[in-house]
């Protein structure tokens, strides 16, 4: 059984769950941000993983253009990215 507390053991695989089950990113940012329990960690598990994989194209620009902290975020991303891809 899959839970929603906030130990690791229940939040991953709820998390994970929620990926694998919903392509749509914009529903299942929804779902996991209203699916009870740790919600903040698995919205956020989702979103990193969606981002990660699909890009930042393909989060919804309403949760972008209200992220706090984006700018940061932004930069640092362009960062890391910079050094993978001059990694020697």
């Amino acid at each position: 059984m899959i839970g929603n507390d906030v130990t690791v053991y229940q939040t991953v695989p709820l998390a994970f769950f929620l990926i694998h089950r919903i392509r749509d990113v914009s529903v299942l940012l929804n779902t996991a941000a209203h699916v009870g329990g740790n919600t903040d960690t698995i919205a956020f598990i989702c979103g990193a993983y969606a981002g990660a994989t699909y890009g930042k194209s393909a989060l919804p620009r309403d949760l972008l253009e209200g992220l706090e902290g984006r700018d940061a975020i932004e930069s640092m991303a362009a960062r890391l990215y910079e050094r993978y891809i001059t990694k020697p």
